[in-house]
């Protein structure tokens, strides 16, 4: 199972300019509210999640920043067309960082065997905002395997 995969190509957009920016998103409890408010979710955590969620964005400097300005930008397509299992991606419907259609587009066609289901009404935070739905697929994508 892949939650809130990014394409294995980064987008054009992914400038280094826009790396710097990203990277700045976690450095007070501020800017990780704007972000988990404006970016992440599509409706409100439960308060110890997203007290959790504050408290855990803050912590470690160096790891919080390693996904922006490094990792994002890795292209690892080759990697990705040699997965040979089975695999299943739960994408959220109002998922604004990787929205279902550009998964669909840009990931799908590179693991032979994925396919995706699209959680209603979460965002990027999937497991936080909907963890009961990503259980359901997950079961039923156990169950498929099985037959």
């Amino acid at each position: 199972m892949l939650v809130a995969p990014a394409p294995p190509q980064p987008p054009a957009g992914v400038t280094e300019e826009y790396r710097r920016g990203l990277s700045h998103a976690y450095d007070s409890p501020e800017t990780v509210q704007h972000a988990l408010d404006d970016v992440l979710t599509a409706a409100p955590l439960p308060e110890a999640v997203r007290t959790a969620a504050v408290r855990d964005c803050l912590t470690g400097a160096e790891t919080r920043r390693e996904w922006p300005l490094r990792g994002i930008a890795q292209d690892i397509t080759c990697a990705v067309r040699d997965i040979e299992v089975p695999v299943t991606v739960p994408a959220a419907e109002n998922d604004a960082v990787e929205p279902p259609d550009v998964l669909r587009e840009y990931l799908l066609p590179h693991i032979q065997h994925a396919t995706l289901t699209t959680v209603p009404a979460a965002g990027h935070l999937l497991p936080a905002e909907a963890a009961g739905a990503v259980a359901t697929v997950l079961a039923d994508f156990l169950a498929h395997l099985q037959r």
